[in-house]
């Protein structure tokens, strides 16, 4: 049997290091109390602004790329950034869009060589 650090009540734990009989005990616990007579200090902290972000249009331009063209994109088999199958703009991070990934469509079935995507 436990003790209780808020209640000093007798309890039986789920686990050997247990503190608290319940979450009530162990939230009031943990809560700062402030006294009447004694006022909070606040410290200064920066403002700090939130904006929301930009909305930014993603369009592709076949000059310009992040990286060397893959094999498959020199011979022309491959576009960055869409995909393989129907064509629609994709991430950069991924070759075959989900809606085609659903419908069992891979880099085999459209016989394209993955190692060079």
């Amino acid at each position: 049997m436990n003790k209780c650090i808020q209640c000093n009540k007798e309890y039986k734990p789920l686990r050997a290091t247990s503190k608290f009989c319940s979450d009530y005990c162990r939230i009031k616990y943990n809560r700062v109390s402030v006294s009447d007579d004694k006022p909070l200090s606040v410290s200064s902290t920066p403002k700090v602004s939130v904006s929301r972000p930009k909305k930014v249009s993603v369009s592709y331009n076949p000059d310009i790329h992040e990286r060397p063209l893959t094999l498959n994109e020199k011979q022309g088999i491959t576009e960055y950034g869409i995909c393989h199958s129907c064509k629609t703009p994709v991430s950069h991070l991924i070759c075959i869009c989900s809606k085609c990934t659903t419908k069992d469509i891979t880099h085999k079935s459209l016989k394209i060589d993955i190692d060079h995507c």
